[in-house]
């Protein structure tokens, strides 16, 4: 059994879920920020650099983990030295940070 179009898209306007209110965000994404402190694994690496201070440009309270041989700083982040593989160092660094958001 055929159906035409018109059945068709009848049925699939039927079958799509109702629309959804959107969401109310007490923020502008790119624009303000929440309260969260962040913390950047990986932060001596290429993208890691760009990530932190870009979330110290935005204004976000800002831990920058790196490698311990390294000597790398940030202006406004707060810098701990860890290895990702050492569970207790990153810890560590995770809770000197009080971290909401690992990045």
């Amino acid at each position: 059994m055929r159906l035409s179009i018109t059945a068709a898209l009848a049925c699939a306007t039927a079958l799509r879920p109702a629309a959804r209110a959107p969401m109310r965000m007490s923020f502008v994404p790119g624009v303000t920020k929440t309260d969260e402190r962040v913390t950047v694994v990986g932060a001596s690496g290429y993208i890691g650099k760009a990530v932190v201070r870009e979330c110290v440009r935005r204004g976000y309270a800002t831990t920058a983990v790196t490698r311990p041989t390294s000597t790398l700083t940030f202006d406004g982040a707060t810098t701990a030295r860890a290895e990702c593989e050492d569970l207790a160092g990153i810890t560590d660094a995770f809770e000197a940070a009080k971290t909401d958001v690992v990045i």
